[in-house]
């Protein structure tokens, strides 16, 4: 985004929406739709400026702190702080001038007389660190690896852990990729439509897309085509967009026709659908999820989707009766984690968790996992998946489950990219997004020997 496009954009507006964000925990686009009734483009340019802010805010509160060290940004009020790490985007990253910025800001404050003293705060904050440079915050910081973690937009405590996991070079190269943009998969629904008509229906628009070489039906994309790819007739129905790592997932689970299959953690649905189509809508499959809400969207999305096999179940993936212990031949199991692989779609996530996040979810993902162990039957194949890099929700729940649960043993992954792990002798795989071009993942397949 260049700087004469923010042009007229409404910085009180996106103001607003970083503190839904960051405070009340609200998606960027819920927010957006909450708060929006613009046109596509504007939407798409506020969209921009909220993600852009959001993804350096360690940093510019750095600059805020080396400018106004008497001063905390929880102590400011919430509209003036945000309208100060907006103001500080556009002044040290998109290289505005000053006068510009600020001329902006007060023309929108001036509409609500009551946001006067607001502009007068940010006004004073934003001379102060027009003042100085990114370098000069960046100063005060005596410890190196500190320093590195502002540049690169992450907090310290992340920026260490995954350096100490997977060492000096590689956690550099992953945190690096973590603020880079990923290219856009998308999944042909091979029950509404061929590879050949979704190809036709993109090059009319010249979208320009790769194949993917690791699984069918799946293209690549970098940059935009003349027509957003929501924007174009058959979207949600013919074609959908759909990470490459989570639609590795049910090919990796390896479903049978007529079998029954549960899906523990179900929504959005992208997995479930998938598995059916490869199941050519046979057999059962139990799309479980804990989320009301989430889970209403699942069979009109399902029916849409001409998939007529999934039964839709709403409740506590550990609750499930005994009497559905043995019944299922394969579950997939993606489920809660810290999200800490998708940093670069949702950089608001990494201000969210923390330490005890991880514990909290690593017990959770352990239980999960115990309760899945009880519904497979004897022969029968779990594969567990998170969006996470962290190795208390990955390896180490799997380590945690083999060893109180001796029936089980690992089965190897039969694809030829990610990462192996050593400690597993290579069977579960982590996907870097700076090797794999996809988002943090990791995949294992376990196998109930009885």
């Amino acid at each position: 985004m260049s700087g004469n496009q923010l042009n007229n954009i409404p910085n009180v507006i996106t103001a607003k929406i970083i503190h839904q964000v960051l405070y009340d925990k609200t998606s960027m686009r819920e927010a957006i739709k909450q708060s929006v009734q613009a046109s596509p483009e504007v939407i798409k340019l506020i969209y921009s400026l909220a993600f852009e802010t959001i993804r350096r805010k360690n940093l510019i509160d750095q600059l805020f702190h080396k400018a106004i060290p008497h001063q905390s940004t929880e102590k400011v009020e919430p509209l003036t702080m945000n309208l100060i790490r907006i103001a500080t985007y556009r002044l040290k990253f998109l290289e505005e001038k000053e006068r510009i910025v600020l001329s902006d800001i007060k023309n929108e404050l001036e509409i609500d007389q009551n946001n006067l003293e607001s502009f007068s705060a940010v006004e004073e904050a934003v001379h102060l660190i027009n003042d100085i440079t990114i370098e000069e915050a960046l100063s005060s910081f005596k410890d190196q690896l500190i320093r590195e973690a502002h540049f690169n937009f992450m907090p310290t405590w992340i920026f260490r852990k995954l350096i100490d996991q997977f060492g000096d070079e590689e956690g550099r190269k992953l945190v690096k990729a973590l603020n880079s943009p990923l290219p856009t998969y998308l999944r042909i629904n091979q029950f509404k439509a061929s590879d050949n008509e979704i190809r036709e229906l993109l090059e009319k628009y010249q979208n320009e897309y790769k194949i993917d070489e690791h699984i069918p039906h799946l293209f690549s994309f970098e940059g935009e085509g003349e027509k957003p790819l929501p924007l174009i007739e058959g979207f949600r129905e013919k074609f959908t967009i759909q990470g490459k790592t989570s639609a590795l997932v049910p090919y990796v689970l390896d479903p049978q026709k007529n079998e029954i299959i549960l899906d523990m953690c179900a929504a959005p649905g992208g997995k479930t659908a998938l598995i059916s189509e490869i199941m050519n809508n046979s057999g059962t499959i139990v799309a479980n999820e804990l989320n009301e809400r989430r889970a209403a969207f699942l069979g009109p999305r399902f029916e849409k989707l001409g998939i007529s096999n999934v039964i839709v179940r709403v409740g506590d993936g550990l609750k499930i009766q005994e009497d559905e212990y043995g019944l299922f031949d394969r579950i997939s199991l993606d489920p809660p984690c810290t999200g800490s692989g998708t940093f670069q779609s949702r950089p608001d996530t990494k201000w969210r968790i923390d330490k005890y996040s991880i514990t909290r979810l690593s017990d959770l993902q352990k239980n999960l996992l115990a309760k899945a162990g009880e519904l497979v039957k004897p022969g029968g194949v779990i594969v567990y998946s998170t969006c996470s890099l962290f190795k208390e929700e990955n390896e180490e729940v799997i380590a945690s489950f083999l060893s109180n649960h001796p029936q089980f043993i690992l089965e190897n992954i039969a694809i030829d990219f990610g990462l192996p792990i050593a400690q597993f002798d290579g069977k579960n795989r982590y996907f870097l997004p700076h090797t794999t071009k996809t988002e943090g993942f990791f995949i294992t397949k376990i196998r109930k020997n009885y």
